[in-house]
């Protein structure tokens, strides 16, 4: 780990796992916020009152539309190996916003894999301009130096307006998508939902 030091420049240590590779661990160079909120570490987030319906169905699309984005479409799959639907029949539990506070706002998230990329640095600007089309504001970034080894991947991070965040991570091993949704208090939140859901 002590090559890696030289880059502790962003906030904290990411922890990264790859399909068919082994753990990495860098550090991300964090842009500026502008007041927006870190929901995994900071005391406050932004949140709405919008039904667990609601935010199921904007993140399920906004899961496939970066499948797209990245351009390869074929091999992507759910952590658990079945491969990406949007209409996966598997129930997703929100989770909570801010462990600490057991009342607070619920957001979905998942990571998805994908398949290896052949040139990651490109395939991480891709993204990038992806998100900034969306209207996302860019909020961490990571490209290896050279003669890193392979497992070290390129990421970009992007949050929408409404809180919602999306990780791209791409390697020769594999590319990763996680997808975290904007943290909602409606009581429809506390409870699994899925595609057939009411």
């Amino acid at each position: 780990m002590i090559p890696f030091a030289r880059r502790l420049v962003g906030l904290g240590l990411t922890m990264t796992v790859l399909t068919g590779g082994g753990l990495t661990a860098c550090a991300e160079r964090t842009a500026d916020r502008k007041g927006s909120v870190d929901s995994s570490t900071a005391s406050s987030v932004l949140e709405t009152n919008r039904t667990s319906r609601e935010i199921f169905d904007g993140f399920m699309a906004a899961s496939d539309a970066a499948i797209k984005a990245t351009g390869a479409t074929d091999g992507w799959t759910f952590v658990n190996g079945a491969p990406w639907s949007s209409t996966y029949e598997e129930p997703i539990v929100p989770i909570l916003c801010r462990p600490e506070d057991r009342t607070g706002p619920r957001h979905m998230t998942q990571q998805l894999l994908g398949p290896p990329s052949d040139d990651p640095g490109r395939d991480r600007e891709q993204m990038r301009r992806y998100f900034e089309d969306e209207g996302m504001t860019i909020i961490a970034e990571f490209e290896p130096e050279p003669g890193d080894p392979p497992q070290v991947t390129w990421t970009v991070t992007a949050e929408g307006t409404d809180g919602a965040v999306i990780k791209f991570w791409a390697n020769e091993l594999g590319r990763t998508l996680k997808v975290t949704s904007e943290c909602s208090s409606h009581p429809s939140m506390q409870e699994e939902v899925s595609p057939t859901s009411p």
